[in-house]
């Protein structure tokens, strides 16, 4: 009977072990697997010098500590460090700050990272001009009936050598692009940053909520304005 019982828990904790590292494998790739080619190896930007370059790939340099939630296997990881590559439209990920092997998150819509307030989601969904889009999404409203997403975009311009010496040479830049998306019903839509527009993208309550903008004099050149409009909704 002993026996049989210290049979069953071996058969136990190895099918743990083994579901384990299917969870592991599932989620840490190695970003030369994951992604062809990442910006360093990319044709675009082979042999340029981005020492010198204006901007940078990531949203921020520094990876910083975060925790990775997969909902396919109710399961959270915590204490490695991420950093989000907006050029390459990934999220990295390091295992601990003095290692130097750095792998990739999967893309897919049952895995998501958060830092901080900021919780980063592979998404379907459809742009401004209708067109079909997959990518990472940042929701700045975490917990959430109504959430808000916004979508970053690195375009990459390569230098240029002056031509006379009237000129000057122009590094290598990277340039920045946000929108915005807000999820009702668990359907993404774009916003438009202007009020009338705005309003007009919610379902209902658009009366209160043109008298809170006013009462509040939100301006949607912040972000934070567009967060309160949507957090305020959320109560009507």
């Amino acid at each position: 009977m002993r026996g049989t019982i210290l049979f069953i828990v071996v058969v136990l904790l190895n099918c743990n072990v083994e579901a384990q590292s299917r969870i592991n494998r599932s989620i840490l790739t190695p970003i030369e697997e994951l992604f062809k080619p990442d910006y360093t190896r990319s044709s675009e930007l082979e042999g340029v010098d981005l020492s010198g370059a204006i901007g940078s790939p990531y949203e921020q340099k520094e990876f910083k500590k975060g925790e990775l939630i997969d909902l396919s296997f109710d399961k959270k990881i915590v204490g490695m460090s991420f950093r989000y590559n907006v050029y390459n439209n990934q999220i990295e990920i390091r295992e601990h700050p003095e290692s130097e092997n750095i792998s990739a998150v999967v893309k897919s819509d049952q895995v998501f990272v958060r830092i901080g307030n900021k919780e980063y989601h592979y998404k379907e969904y459809t742009d401004a001009y209708g067109e079909p889009k997959k990518g990472y999404l940042i929701k700045l409203r975490c917990n959430a009936d109504i959430n808000v997403y916004k979508e970053l975009t690195k375009t990459f311009k390569l230098p240029k050598v002056a031509k006379t010496s009237y000129h000057k040479n122009e590094p290598a830049k990277f340039m920045d692009t946000e929108k915005y998306y807000i999820e009702i019903d668990g359907k993404l839509a774009p916003l438009k940053m202007n009020k009338r527009k705005i309003v007009k993208s919610f379902p209902d309550k658009q009366a209160e909520l043109k008298s809170y903008i006013n009462d509040k004099g939100l301006d949607f050149k912040k972000e934070v304005d567009l967060v309160r409009l949507v957090a305020y909704y959320d109560t009507l």
